[in-house]
Protein backbone atom coordinates (compact mmCIF):
# COMPACT_ATOMS: atom_id res chain seq x y z
CA UNK A 1 0.00 0.00 0.00
CA UNK A 2 1.39 3.48 -0.52
CA UNK A 3 2.57 5.93 2.23
CA UNK A 4 2.30 9.31 2.64
CA UNK A 5 4.95 11.49 3.01
CA UNK A 6 4.19 15.32 4.13
CA UNK A 7 6.41 18.24 2.29
CA UNK A 8 7.44 20.34 4.95
CA UNK A 9 6.50 23.86 5.04
CA UNK A 10 10.23 25.06 4.54
CA UNK A 11 11.05 22.66 1.40
CA UNK A 12 7.36 24.83 -0.29
CA UNK A 13 9.02 28.32 1.12
CA UNK A 14 13.01 27.81 -0.23
CA UNK A 15 14.16 26.36 -3.46
CA UNK A 16 15.46 23.09 -2.90
CA UNK A 17 19.39 22.46 -3.86
CA UNK A 18 19.39 18.70 -3.38
CA UNK A 19 17.36 15.57 -2.07
CA UNK A 20 19.78 12.93 -1.19
CA UNK A 21 18.49 9.22 -0.64
CA UNK A 22 19.82 6.44 1.00
CA UNK A 23 18.58 3.20 0.89
CA UNK A 24 19.60 -0.55 3.12
CA UNK A 25 17.98 -3.32 2.42
CA UNK A 26 18.99 -6.90 4.34
CA UNK A 27 17.44 -9.89 2.64
CA UNK A 28 17.18 -13.35 4.29
CA UNK A 29 15.75 -15.46 1.03
CA UNK A 30 17.50 -17.39 -0.89
CA UNK A 31 15.53 -15.32 -3.23
CA UNK A 32 17.19 -12.33 -4.91
CA UNK A 33 15.11 -9.41 -5.85
CA UNK A 34 14.54 -6.57 -7.94
CA UNK A 35 12.66 -3.43 -6.07
CA UNK A 36 11.27 -0.53 -7.55
CA UNK A 37 10.64 2.44 -5.25
CA UNK A 38 8.06 4.84 -6.85
CA UNK A 39 7.10 8.81 -5.41
CA UNK A 40 4.88 9.97 -6.79
CA UNK A 41 2.39 13.22 -5.53
CA UNK A 42 -0.45 10.71 -7.02
CA UNK A 43 -2.13 8.59 -4.27
CA UNK A 44 -1.51 5.29 -6.14
CA UNK A 45 2.48 5.75 -7.17
CA UNK A 46 2.37 2.84 -9.53
CA UNK A 47 -0.30 4.24 -11.83
CA UNK A 48 1.57 7.37 -12.22
CA UNK A 49 3.10 7.93 -15.40
CA UNK A 50 5.22 10.52 -14.58
CA UNK A 51 6.39 9.04 -10.91
CA UNK A 52 10.13 9.21 -9.82
CA UNK A 53 11.21 5.39 -9.99
CA UNK A 54 14.13 4.24 -8.65
CA UNK A 55 15.26 0.61 -9.12
CA UNK A 56 17.32 -1.66 -7.25
CA UNK A 57 18.77 -5.50 -6.99
CA UNK A 58 19.42 -7.52 -3.92
CA UNK A 59 21.48 -10.50 -3.96
CA UNK A 60 19.60 -13.36 -2.00
CA UNK A 61 21.68 -14.74 1.26
CA UNK A 62 23.92 -17.46 1.17
CA UNK A 63 25.99 -19.60 3.64
CA UNK A 64 23.79 -17.98 6.62
CA UNK A 65 24.54 -14.11 5.46
CA UNK A 66 21.64 -11.97 4.10
CA UNK A 67 21.93 -10.36 0.69
CA UNK A 68 22.52 -6.64 1.44
CA UNK A 69 22.28 -3.49 -1.02
CA UNK A 70 23.66 -0.25 0.65
CA UNK A 71 24.09 2.94 -1.09
CA UNK A 72 25.02 5.21 1.85
CA UNK A 73 29.08 5.65 0.05
CA UNK A 74 26.57 6.58 -3.56
CA UNK A 75 23.03 7.83 -2.49
CA UNK A 76 20.42 8.17 -5.31
CA UNK A 77 20.53 11.97 -6.25
CA UNK A 78 16.77 13.56 -7.63
CA UNK A 79 17.19 15.82 -10.16
CA UNK A 80 15.64 19.45 -9.78
CA UNK A 81 12.37 18.89 -12.14
CA UNK A 82 11.97 15.35 -9.91
CA UNK A 83 12.07 17.43 -6.90
CA UNK A 84 9.78 19.97 -8.30
CA UNK A 85 6.95 17.48 -9.40
CA UNK A 86 7.35 16.10 -6.09
CA UNK A 87 7.29 18.90 -3.58
CA UNK A 88 4.48 20.75 -5.73
CA UNK A 89 1.57 19.83 -3.20
CA UNK A 90 1.57 19.53 0.20
CA UNK A 91 2.59 15.93 0.66
CA UNK A 92 3.66 12.79 -1.88
CA UNK A 93 3.29 9.14 -1.77
CA UNK A 94 5.43 6.18 -2.33
CA UNK A 95 4.95 2.49 -3.44
CA UNK A 96 7.27 -0.19 -3.53
CA UNK A 97 7.29 -3.28 -5.84
CA UNK A 98 9.15 -6.38 -5.74
CA UNK A 99 10.39 -8.61 -8.32
CA UNK A 100 10.74 -12.15 -6.96
CA UNK A 101 13.75 -13.84 -8.98
CA UNK A 102 13.58 -17.36 -7.07
CA UNK A 103 12.15 -20.20 -8.08
CA UNK A 104 8.82 -20.58 -6.56
CA UNK A 105 8.68 -22.42 -2.56
CA UNK A 106 12.26 -21.33 -2.30
CA UNK A 107 11.12 -18.48 0.16
CA UNK A 108 9.46 -19.34 3.87
CA UNK A 109 7.68 -18.13 6.59
CA UNK A 110 11.16 -17.02 8.02
CA UNK A 111 12.28 -15.48 5.30
CA UNK A 112 11.90 -11.31 5.41
CA UNK A 113 13.27 -8.02 3.67
CA UNK A 114 14.50 -5.44 6.06
CA UNK A 115 14.20 -2.09 4.24
CA UNK A 116 15.71 1.63 5.61
CA UNK A 117 15.38 4.45 4.46
CA UNK A 118 15.88 8.12 4.59
CA UNK A 119 16.64 11.08 2.78
CA UNK A 120 19.12 14.31 2.80
CA UNK A 121 17.24 17.61 1.64
CA UNK A 122 19.14 20.98 1.06
CA UNK A 123 17.47 23.61 1.02
CA UNK A 124 19.22 27.30 0.11
CA UNK A 125 17.90 30.09 2.39
CA UNK A 126 17.91 33.85 1.41
CA UNK A 127 20.84 34.83 3.66
CA UNK A 128 19.31 38.53 3.70
CA UNK A 129 16.26 37.68 4.90
CA UNK A 130 17.64 35.27 7.38
CA UNK A 131 19.72 38.08 9.05
CA UNK A 132 17.03 40.85 8.65
CA UNK A 133 14.67 38.13 10.94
Amino acid sequence: DPKEMEVPEDIKEYPLQAFLMYLVVKNTSPAGFDLTVYLSPELVPVNDEDAVKIRISIAPAEGGEPGVFDNTDDPIILTTAQLAYLTNDDRFYNQIEFENQSVPGEITDEDYLEIHAWAQVDVLLNKKEEEAD
